[in-house]
């Protein structure tokens, strides 16, 4: 009937299809906010395939007795290399444990906004290091990890709300298939610059 109320199906239950009037605004915001798993692997993913020349940029573990070929800087292990890698577990535990606190302060949006901040300054603070300032890495590092911690329980939170519940398992699903692709992303982008060109692969993350 043309005069009888528009209805959408959603998991067996019937949604009035004024519920989804705002649809498209729905899509943006969902798409916003999974930006943020997006960068989540992104950050997680990239220091693998740049970790060498990192290691040759900022002059970690030298000298290495095998030499400074890439498979010699693939076997020198030294704290300074772990610490490289795993710094941003040390920024993801403190922002995982404060992230609640500032989404409830701030709101979710003004939350994730801020946690943007912390990795342009963490991109920042890690393309900029170099010999003999190795701790302005690990400090870009932390940064992005207390991002990480943070955004992604802010962005999950955040999506939940605004999801209408015959969407929200999709739209929830939608976030951690961005962080997939954000790895997955990481890794060309590291293919692609090159050997010699980390800080581009970092920098990428911002755009």
């Amino acid at each position: 009937r043309r005069d009888g109320p528009r209805c959408v199906r959603a998991h067996r239950r019937i949604v009035p299809y004024r519920f989804y009037g705002m649809r498209r605004s729905l899509a943006l915001h969902a798409l916003g906010i999974s930006l943020s798993g997006f960068i989540l692997g992104y950050d997680l993913c990239f220091i693998g395939s740049i970790l060498v020349d990192v290691q040759r940029s900022l002059e970690l573990c030298y000298p290495c007795e095998g030499g400074y070929s890439d498979e010699a800087l693939a076997k020198c292990d030294c704290p300074g290399k772990s610490f490289a890698v795993s710094s941003v577990a040390v920024g993801a535990i403190l922002g995982g444990l404060g992230g609640g606190s500032v989404a409830e302060w701030l709101g979710r949006r003004s939350a994730l906004l801020a946690t943007d901040v912390f990795f342009v300054a963490g991109a920042a603070a890690m393309a900029l290091a170099g010999p003999g300032s190795a701790w302005l890495f690990y400090a870009g590092r932390i940064a992005s990890g207390a991002a990480l911690g943070a955004g992604g329980g802010i962005s999950s939170t955040f999506m939940a709300e605004i999801s209408p519940p015959g969407l929200r398992g999709r739209l929830l699903e939608l976030n951690e298939l961005m962080v997939c692709t954000g790895c997955l992303v990481a890794f060309v982008a590291a293919a692609a610059f090159g050997d010699g060109r980390w800080q581009y692969t970092v920098w990428a993350a911002v755009l």
